[in-house]
C-alpha cells in the first residue's frame, strides 16, 4: 500500500541535495566511534536534514510507521493481540513464552509467560492491578511490548535529522536517525543516535534501534492487517550482534464486543493492592569521571539496556557492546550500583555509559562531539 502522506518526489530531494558546509567550535570532547555491527543497516552516505522539505519528508514517513504500532488512543479501535516468543540471551529470564492482550478504551487486561514465570494485569478505573502487585516484569516481556506497542516515538520538533538509503533483507529502505543535540558532521552512527528503517513505499518499519548494539527487525513476509494498521507477524531482536529474542504476531483481532466489566480485575486480586505500569524507553548517559588530576584523551561508550524498579533499582541488565569485555563489565556494574530515582511505574532504559581512556588504543578517527544531549523521548 503507498503511503499518500510522503509523496516520492519528496525522498528524491533526501538523496540528491549538495552536501552543506558548517563551521564548527573547537571540540570539547571525543568519543571512541561506534564499533562495527553486521546488524546496522547504514554502512555511509549520511547527510543531515535542514530544509523544510527534507525534514517535513521524514517526518511524515516516521509519522506513517509510527501509527502502524501504535494501538492506544481515545479513539483507538479495541483488539485483543496473542503473540508467542523465544528469547536465548543471558538475562534473567529466557526461553519461551506468550503474551495476550485486550484493550477496550481505559479498560486493558493483559496476561504473559517466559520460561516457568507468569504474570496477570489489568487497568481499570485509571489503576493498574496485578496478581504480584510488587514481583517485576521481565525485561524480556517489555522488551516484546515495546517492539510492538511503541517503536517509533513521536519527534521533537527541533530533533536533528539525518538519513541515508538501506536494503534490509532484499528491501530498498529509507533510514532515519535522530538525536537531541550533536554536530553536523558526515561520519557515521553517533552514540546518541536512535534509528529507523522505513520502506517508502508502504510506510512499513523495517528496522528501529533504539541504541548502537540493539536492532528490531520487522519481517513482513506474512503480516497482519487490523483497522488500518499492517504489523509484520515475524519480528527479531538482536543485541550485541546475536539474536536474543523472535516474535510471531499469532493473531490480532476485534474486541469491540467485549464488555468492560469483564475485564475487571476479581476480588481476590484487587485485595492485594494496586500495582504499577511500565513506561516507554528511555535513553540517557552516565559519565564516568577518571582519576583525580587525569584529563582522558577519548571517552569509550558502552550501552547497557536494562530495567529498572520504581524505587530506582536495577532489576537486569546487559551491555550492547561486548568486544572489550573488560569495559562491558564495568559499564554493567556502573549501572548497577547507581540509584537511578524514584518513579511510578517500571522503566526500560538504555543507559549510555561513558568511560575514560586516558591512553587509547591504536584505532580510527574518533567521532568528535560538543554535546552530549541525547535524544528526547
Amino acid at each position: 500500500m503507498r503511503n499518500p502522506g510522503c509523496p516520492r518526489y519528496l525522498f528524491v530531494l533526501l538523496f540528491f541535495i549538495v552536501p552543506l558546509g558548517f563551521c564548527q567550535d573547537k571540540p570539547r570532547t571525543q568519543w571512541a566511534p561506534v564499533p562495527y555491527d553486521p546488524n546496522e543497516p547504514v554502512t555511509g552516505g549520511l547527510k543531515a536534514l535542514t530544509n523544510p522539505q527534507e525534514r517535513s519528508a521524514a517526518l511524515q514517513l516516521l509519522d506513517r510507521a509510527r501509527q502502524n504500532y501504535t494501538f492506544y488512543g481515545p479513539h483507538a479501535p479495541a483488539f485483543t493481540m496473542k503473540v508467542s516468543f523465544t528469547s536465548n540471551g543471558q538475562s534473567q529470564y529466557e526461553g519461551p513464552g506468550s503474551m495476550q492482550e485486550t484493550w477496550i478504551g481505559r479498560v486493558d487486561h493483559w496476561t504473559a509467560k517466559i520460561g516457568s514465570t507468569e504474570t496477570q494485569r489489568f487497568i481499570y478505573q485509571g489503576q493498574m492491578w496485578s496478581d504480584n502487585p510488587t514481583a517485576p516484569i521481565p525485561m524480556r516481556v517489555q522488551m516484546a511490548r515495546s517492539a510492538l506497542l511503541w517503536p517509533v516515538e513521536t519527534p521533537w520538533a527541533r530533533v536533528m535529522l539525518r538519513a541515508s538509503a538501506a536494503t534490509i533483507a532484499g528491501k530498498s529502505a529509507m533510514c532515519i536517525l535522530t538525536s537531541g543535540g550533536m554536530e553536523i558532521v558526515d561520519q557515521p552512527r553517533h552514540w546518541v543516535e536512535k534509528e529507523y528503517c522505513i520502506d517508502p513505499e508502504s510506510g512499513n518499519l523495517l528496522a528501529w534501534s533504539e541504541a548502537p548494539g540493539h536492532f528490531v527487525f520487522y519481517d513482513y513476509t506474512t503480516s497482519t492487517e487490523f483497522q488500518g494498521h499492517v504489523v509484520a507477524n515475524d519480528i527479531y531482536i538482536y543485541e550485541d550482534r546475536h539474536r536474543v529474542m523472535q516474535i510471531h504476531v499469532d493473531s490480532i483481532e476485534d474486541a469491540s464486543n467485549v464488555k468492560p466489566e469483564s475485564l475487571q480485575p476479581p476480588p481476590q486480586i484487587m485485595a492485594k493492592g494496586p500495582s504499577f505500569g511500565l513506561l516507554f524507553p528511555t535513553k540517557f548517559p552516565l559519565f564516568v569521571g577518571g582519576a583525580q588530576g587525569t584529563s582522558p584523551a577519548l571517552i569509550q561508550s558502552v550501552f547497557v539496556h536494562a530495567t529498572i524498579d520504581r524505587e530506582g533499582k536495577v532489576i537486569e541488565a546487559e551491555a550492547l557492546q561486548n568486544s572489550n569485555p573488560e569495559l562491558a563489565a564495568r559499564a554493567v556494574e556502573t549501572v548497577r550500583s547507581r540509584s537511578h530515582g524514584n518513579s511510578s511505574a517500571q522503566r526500560e532504559v538504555y543507559v549510555n555509559v561513558e568511560l575514560p581512556n586516558v591512553q587509547p588504543a591504536d584505532r580510527t578517527q574518533p567521532i568528535v562531539h560538543t554535546s552530549g544531549g541525547q535524544s528526547p523521548i
